[in-house]
């Protein structure tokens, strides 16, 4: 399947609407915050088709502007990743 057929397929799957596109701004976060780029195929999918909620279980969680579901513990993988990011003291403990 190519990427444009997942594209397709994603847009046309029966369920919630797809939510707006992330900014590039917000992509370029993100992968600030956990430290590498994103798979070149989620990046496209962020950026073209729309800011998470599609998907199986709900859909995958969306870059800053997400705003489909939040949590007590993050609302998008930004937050999550800053969040959960290891403490100096973390490499001690190893």
């Amino acid at each position: 399947m190519t990427e444009d057929e997942i594209f397709e397929a994603i847009l046309s799957a029966p369920g919630p609407n797809v939510l707006p596109a992330a900014s590039s701004e917000a992509v370029a976060e993100t992968e600030e915050a956990i430290g590498y780029p994103l798979p070149p195929l989620l990046r496209r999918l962020y950026l073209e088709v729309g800011n998470g909620g599609f998907g199986p279980r709900g859909g995958i969680i969306g870059v800053r502007g997400y705003d489909f579901w939040k949590s007590d513990i993050f609302a998008d993988i930004t937050e999550s990743a800053l969040r959960f990011e290891p403490s100096p003291t973390d490499d001690a403990r190893a």
